[in-house]
């Protein structure tokens, strides 16, 4: 996935994420309301599990869709 902005929706308000490089395979989302979310850079079942995993053991929700300044 390559760097820049994604919106994703889910209950209430969307992200928006800004993601960079994390991992080789995964990408880093970072929301202006302070979630955080780990995202695979392909197909492959490896680097789904890992994004996933890190989003269980990193990630954050975020606190209500507030920019963070």
């Amino acid at each position: 996935m390559p760097k820049g902005k994604y919106k994703t929706s889910g209950d209430g308000q969307p992200h928006y994420w800004r993601l960079d490089t994390y991992e080789i395979y995964v990408s880093r989302g970072v929301c202006d309301c302070g979630a955080i979310k780990f995202f695979a850079n392909d197909l492959s079942k490896q680097s789904q599990q890992r994004a996933e995993y890190l989003t269980q053991k990193k990630g954050k929700k975020g606190c209500g869709h507030r920019r963070i300044l």
